[in-house]
Order: structure tokens, then C-alpha cells, then sequence
């Protein structure tokens, strides 16, 4: 793959980095500037990059480590906006703030998730990565991916319903 065709796939990619890195650090210069060390590490070894048949997921793993890496520095891992609003055509105000609630128990949740399933969440809900492409991101088995997630799933479910009946 020569450089220009190179640059012309990392330029397709930066959407889909800032997106998964603003998911994760919830700053959007954080995010900037992890895309931008995305593109330095993708270009200072473009040489061995360009032989991957897929270059989304090495950059999607480059980012997801730089992610991790600046969560360590300085705690900023919050999910504030985990959810999309659950009924934006609703008129019912009690509808309205019992989605609120909703939200906000999911958002509460997902920030007291393990990085990996935070990560594992945002890749197979956001980025729409099947069990395998997620497995390759993360270095993890499928049936691993396949258990986080699940444990993910089942920790939003059950504080759901733990909020339900109160």
C-alpha cells in the first residue's frame, strides 16, 4: 500500500476514532488528540500496518489503548450520555422523566463497569463490531468478548430492575 492510499484510509477512519475515544474520556480535546496519536502511530509504522487486511481494527485498538492509557492518568472515564434519548417523540412528561431516570441508573451503571466491558460495550453498541472483529481489538477469545458483554448486559438489567422496584 503506498503512502497515499495509506493516508486516504486514515483520513476515512478519524470519524470513527473520535467517536469511540469521546465515548470512552467524554472530552472532546482528549479525543482530538487521541485521533491525531492514532494517525502518528499508524503513520511511524505504516510500513507494517499496510500488510493488515483491516485497518479499522489496528486502529481501533491503538486507540482504545491510548484511551486506556489516559483513563489511568487522570480518572476521567464517565459515560454521562450512555444512552440515546429512550423516546425523543414523546409528549408525556411522566414518560419523559421515567426515560430520564432510566438513563441516568444506565449511565451510573456503565460507569462502574470494568474498562473492558465499558470497552466491549461501546465497540459492539456503537461501532456495530461483531463478536470476532471485537475479539481482535481487544486481544481476547470471542467466548471471552462474548461473557463480557454478557456480564455488561446483565449488570445494566439487574440495576434496572433494582431501580424498578424501590
Amino acid at each position: 500500500m503506498d503512502n497515499k492510499t495509506f493516508t486516504k484510509n486514515l483520513e476515512k477512519l478519524g470519524e470513527t476514532i473520535f467517536k469511540m475515544a469521546f465515548w470512552l474520556l467524554r472530552d472532546t480535546q482528549l479525543a482530538k488528540d487521541i485521533v491525531q496519536e492514532t494517525y502518528l502511530r499508524l503513520w511511524e509504522h505504516r510500513l507494517k500496518y499496510s500488510t493488515y487486511t483491516n485497518l479499522k481494527q489496528v486502529a481501533l485498538k491503538i486507540s482504545s489503548n491510548l484511551c486506556i492509557d489516559q483513563d489511568r492518568r487522570n480518572k476521567r472515564w464517565l459515560f454521562e450520555n450512555a444512552t440515546e434519548e429512550l423516546s425523543a417523540s414523546s409528549d408525556n412528561p411522566l414518560q419523559k422523566l421515567e426515560h430520564k431516570d432510566t438513563e441516568k441508573i444506565i449511565t451510573q451503571t456503565l460507569e462502574n463497569l470494568p474498562e473492558s466491558q465499558k470497552t466491549v460495550m461501546y465497540l459492539r453498541g456503537i461501532e456495530q463490531l461483531s463478536t470476532k472483529e471485537i475479539a481482535s481489538v481487544m486481544s481476547l477469545s470471542e467466548n471471552n468478548v462474548r461473557v463480557t458483554l454478557s456480564r455488561a448486559r446483565l449488570a445494566i438489567s439487574v440495576a434496572i430492575k433494582k431501580w424498578n422496584n424501590e
